[in-house]
């Protein structure tokens, strides 16, 4: 693959993993507006935790099989394979699924 093939990829994919973002922040700002509402005592937008939730995880995985998308992409130029890291673009995966974690363990404490 030329470099400019690899360039139009990257951009390609970049645009992808830029929605991707999008929806994420879009899942994460409801699931945070639907636990304040949990929290002030509106339990009944709980039960729209679960699809919210699920949303944000599939959110997730998109953005993480972008990212490895655009690895591969972005890879082959220097040979390294670390574009990636050093564009400022990396998705800490662990983190986000803490973040998930963390969040549906306090509604469960919360609805007990």
């Amino acid at each position: 693959m030329s470099d400019s093939e690899r360039d139009q990829a990257a951009q390609r994919v970049e645009a992808e993993l830029a929605a991707a973002r999008d929806v994420f922040e879009t899942f994460r700002d409801e699931l945070a507006t639907l636990l304040a509402e949990v929290r002030a005592g509106r339990t009944a937008q709980a039960k729209r935790l679960k699809p919210v939730v699920t949303e944000l995880a599939r959110a997730v995985a998109r953005m993480a099989e972008d990212e490895g998308k655009l690895h591969g992409a972005r890879g082959g130029r220097d040979g390294t394979g670390a574009g990636d890291e050093r564009s400022g673009l990396s998705l800490d995966l662990d983190a986000a699924r803490s973040e998930v974690c963390r969040r549906l363990a306090r509604l469960r404490t919360a609805g007990a």
